[in-house]
């Protein structure tokens, strides 16, 4: 039998992306549609890896305080081959445009949210999220889920992996930092990040990578529970 992860844990905080709803396939198909619909030069696979690594890029910038959430959008939209040189307000509309075909495509992870749910009626749990309050609000009502509290660093200005993401989710919830379990798909931010501040982790790995020894590894959140 497979070990107990929620074993002697007060509370559960869950990544959002990728590791409850499916992130990068929508993404990926809202990206390819916009690069037609914007008559790119770039595009299928190639602007899909593209704008992945664009996102990459400047979200970290944004994590690291050198962007605003709004100034990373813009500079991965201007990062695309045909935009380079649209104003800001373009590349605020053109952002959107993205976001509202991408929003179309959110799907859950086979299962996540049902086991969200039935760990909820064993502690209490939260999302914790680097994204903006609003869209990660609509994610979560997208996956019934409009009732579990959310964190995010936009509203709280901490980003994962600093250690006061995880702490105001704690407090928030009433559970030590040392009862409160981390799950999510990005080992750096997600996991090394809430072990760095004192919080128990698993990393949610569908491709089975199996990198972070020591750490506890799940294909998916349906694993937990």
């Amino acid at each position: 039998m497979p070990p107990d992860l929620l074993a002697n844990v007060g509370a559960v905080l869950f990544d959002l992306d990728d590791t409850l709803l499916d992130y990068s396939a929508a993404r990926d198909a809202a990206v390819v549609a916009w690069g037609e619909r914007l008559r790119l030069s770039l595009g299928g696979q190639a602007l899909v890896s593209l704008w992945a690594a664009l996102e990459s890029v400047h979200f970290a910038r944004y994590v690291s305080g050198e962007l605003t959430v709004q100034e990373q959008r813009r500079a991965r939209v201007t990062g695309v081959p045909g935009l380079e040189g649209v104003d800001d307000s373009t590349a605020d509309e053109h952002f959107r445009e993205f976001l509202t075909l991408s929003e179309v495509l959110w799907r859950p992870l086979p299962g996540a949210p049902e086991a969200v749910l039935r760990i909820r009626r064993r502690m209490p749990v939260a999302v914790v999220t680097n994204g903006a309050p609003d869209i990660q609000g609509r994610k979560l009502a997208r996956l019934g889920l409009s009732g579990v509290p959310l964190f995010a660093s936009v509203a709280t200005g901490f980003p994962k992996p600093l250690p006061q993401a995880f702490d105001g989710a704690c407090r928030a919830l009433d559970v030590p930092r040392s009862r409160a379990l981390m799950v999510g798909d990005n080992l750096d931010v997600d996991v090394y990040g809430a072990l760095a501040a004192g919080l128990r982790a698993v990393w949610v790995d569908p491709a089975g990578r199996r990198g972070a020894e020591g750490v506890p590894t799940v294909a998916s959140v349906a694993d937990l529970a």
